[in-house]
């Protein structure tokens, strides 16, 4: 049970372009399905689960085990259950992860055009005679005609951004037509959507419901990493999404910028009662945690716990800091010149670094 994870059984991630995978940390096309299920049948750690590996290494929860936990919890099958029917013969697949498409009102600081078509935009202007990279949309009457709905019990939406994109809202009310309103829905949000009327009515009639919300650093911090996104607007609909779900979270991804204000962020999620994984930033590598100069790395490590710097920091492999802190403040640079903000403002501590 030690590798056991339900989503190469039970589960599938897919978009408009090809993509399709048990699970979206699973970042190469190369890979062996089923030597994977026989690896956590028989506790090998397998190389493509590296993503989840380092993070429990490290102490901190990773996707497999909070899966687990879910699974268990809304199926009321436990994960020994699963993990002997999974062992047993074929399993049904029970979970479908949707990324319907790329549209996004944001321009994340470690995102493209691959997964934002604000970025899109934002990339024509700082790279005008580089084509733009597009993910296909995915079509609604595909997915009903590919996976067995009816006996879905749960469907995640990301994006893009899943409530500024129309077909999130479709398949919604056609399942809801389907009389299929008990299956637990998750929706991975930026929480910077202003919903409108027919929108809340379609959420309202999903029961089982979970909003997770992306949330890297608090205030300014936020603003920046999460440009254009609104501080004010994400509280608004985080008190929104808490009067409609009984299950609201939020994932917070860690990198060399909302570093230094971690502990007031992790101060904040506890004020408010929000549950958070927190995820290291690995792609881009250059928005690492472990990406700073020396003497940012010292003044962390008066400022972090020891479990925080040894988790975030201290056992991160430095040969190539120099390198890629080079690229962060070319990327960074590029950035705020086409966003026309300044990390300077915003984020001063960093900068001051530059």
């Amino acid at each position: 049970m030690k590798t056991f994870c339900v989503l190469p059984f039970y589960a599938r991630v897919i978009n408009g372009s090809g993509y399709d995978r048990p699970c979206c940390h699973w970042f190469t096309d190369d890979y062996d399905l089923e030597q994977v299920k026989q690896d956590m049948l028989t506790e090998q750690r397998s190389d493509i689960c590296s993503h989840c590996w380092r993070l429990e290494d490290a102490g901190i929860q990773s996707d497999r085990q909070q899966k687990l936990a879910t699974y268990d919890w809304f199926l009321e099958r436990s994960a020994e259950d699963l993990f002997a029917a999974a062992k047993s013969g074929p399993v049904p697949m029970l979970s479908l992860n949707l990324m319907t498409s790329s549209v996004c009102n944001a321009t994340c600081v470690s995102c493209g055009s691959g997964c934002s078509s604000s970025w899109a935009e934002l990339e024509r202007r700082m790279f005008p005679h580089i084509p733009i990279q597009r993910v296909s949309p995915v079509s609604v009457d595909s997915v009903f005609e590919l996976f067995d709905m009816s006996n879905l019990r749960f469907l995640s939406f990301m994006g893009g951004e899943p409530l500024f994109e129309r077909r999130n809202f479709e398949i919604l009310e056609r399942l809801h037509a389907m009389d299929n309103t008990d299956l637990f829905v998750s929706i991975v949000t930026n929480g910077n959507v202003e919903l409108n009327d027919k929108q809340k009515e379609i959420l309202n009639k999903f029961p089982n419901m979970n909003f997770c919300l992306s949330i890297d650093g608090i205030g300014a911090v936020y603003e920046y990493v999460r440009y254009p996104s609104q501080w004010s607007r994400l509280q608004d609909n985080l008190a929104y999404f808490r009067t409609i779900a009984q299950d609201v979270s939020a994932h917070y991804t860690i990198s060399n910028i909302t570093l230094f204000s971690h502990n007031e962020t992790m101060s904040w999620f506890k004020e408010v009662g929000l549950p958070v994984t927190c995820n290291p930033i690995s792609d881009p590598a250059w928005l690492s945690p472990h990406v700073l100069p020396s003497v940012a790395r010292e003044q962390l490590r008066n400022y972090l716990s020891a479990d925080d710097y040894q988790a975030y920091i201290g056992s991160a492999d430095l040969t190539e800091v120099d390198q890629l802190w080079a690229e962060f403040k070319q990327n960074i640079q590029l950035q705020d010149q086409a966003k026309d903000i300044s990390i300077a403002d915003r984020v001063p501590v960093v900068a001051n670094l530059f």
